[in-house]
């Protein structure tokens, strides 16, 4: 078996035409009898890098060659010559009552038609992302996206063509072309794609309307409301917003799915399983009045709690009740609300008289404190 050719080069299977001769000529260069008289080695090395040169640098020939293995337009082992099935088969002692290329050839629906432009297939569904805020996350409303959207071209019928011109003489008009490989009582029928055609039969007019894309693109802005409290990457769909398709002669549009995204913290608010999470600084003198005091929830709506000096872990559960102000629907939404009050320290600095003052006055609220500190539960 010869060499590769790629390898002979030094260069990638996807190599550029440019790449492929700086690198001959780096080899030329090399082995070239001028510079290696008398040597036969580097004589048969300049013959062989020359041949993967001649190969590679032409397209049609790069392509049988990364195809079939060799330079020439007929795979290894069709050699060109028409083959009869029937006859193979017959000299094997598999008797069939018709010819073999007939209706009773399990390979025959593959060659029996003419081969005609496939449609592209585009599944009709369409799956999209869209970034959200929290605020939108929580509330709910209608949000704006672009889209682009495919309709089955109806002057080719979604094929990319309009007709044929000319019939391949390779395969002769059948897009497929058949090969059998091995030999004596053991071979594979290979059935695959015309390598001069690249399975079309001939060569087609592109269609003017879809320039050959098979469909024509319509881009659209769409708008679709989200439900209070949706969740990360939820799903939402709209139907009959997706490509259309023609199915069965019959036009139907497709689905448009919405996955809808958001970061989970913004501004203070952590939103985890349907519950807000916030953290909040309040003076001591409010918590030791017991006030009731209001967190601002993202300009949504104020969470409402009344402070306890009893409660140690200051931890405190509510909830808030808001309406979409950009929906149809009015309905109330209620979220539950998660607030952990932390006292703040006076901004101010104080004198000594007033430190003493306060110290003296907490601790004859505490009492007195020993140095060693018990955690939050113990």
């Amino acid at each position: 078996m010869s060499e590769d050719y790629y390898k002979l080069l030094s260069i990638e299977k996807d190599a550029s035409t440019e790449d492929i001769k700086k690198a001959y000529r780096k080899l030329a260069k090399k082995y070239h009898p001028d510079t290696n008289k008398g040597c036969k080695s580097a004589e048969e090395k300049f013959k062989q890098i020359s041949e993967a040169y001649k190969t590679l640098s032409d397209p049609q020939k790069r392509r049988n060659y990364d195809r079939f293995g060799t330079s020439e337009p007929h795979p290894r082992g069709f050699s060109g010559h028409t083959i009869n099935i029937d006859d193979i088969m017959k000299n094997m002692g598999y008797g069939f009552g018709n010819n073999f290329n007939s209706a009773g050839d399990p390979f025959n629906h593959e060659f029996q038609q003419q081969a005609t432009p496939q449609k592209k297939r585009i599944h009709p569904d369409i799956k999209i992302a869209v970034k959200i805020d929290l605020k939108q996350a929580i509330r709910g409303g209608k949000i704006k996206f672009a889209v682009t959207r495919h309709s089955e071209c109806s002057e080719c019928n979604g094929t990319g063509y309009i007709e044929q011109d000319n019939i391949c003489s390779f395969c002769n008009g059948k897009g497929r072309i058949q090969e059998i490989r091995g030999g004596g009582n053991q071979f594979v029928h290979i059935i695959s794609t015309c390598p001069h055609c690249n399975g079309t039969g001939g060569k087609y007019t592109v269609c003017d309307k879809c320039d050959g894309q098979a469909f024509i693109e319509n881009k659209t802005t769409l708008m679709v409301e989200t439900p209070p409290g949706i969740l990360p990457l939820q799903t939402l769909r709209i139907k009959n917003s997706g490509h259309e398709i023609v199915e069965n002669g019959k036009r139907r549009s497709g689905n448009l799915y919405v996955v809808v995204d958001f970061e989970k913290s913004q501004h203070g608010i952590n939103y985890n399983n349907g519950i807000l999470y916030t953290t909040a600084r309040v003076p001591m003198d409010r918590i030791i009045a017991c006030d009731p005091v209001e967190i601002n929830i993202l300009d949504i709506a104020k969470a409402k709690i009344t402070l306890d000096p009893e409660n140690e872990k200051g931890s405190y559960k509510t909830s808030i009740t808001f309406d979409s102000e950009d929906s149809d629907k009015k309905d109330m939404t209620s979220i539950n609300v998660h607030i952990q009050v932390l006292p703040s320290l006076p901004k101010k600095k104080l004198s000594m008289e007033k430190r003493d003052k306060l110290i003296k006055m907490l601790r004859e609220v505490y009492g007195e404190s020993t140095d060693i500190i018990q955690p939050v539960g113990a």
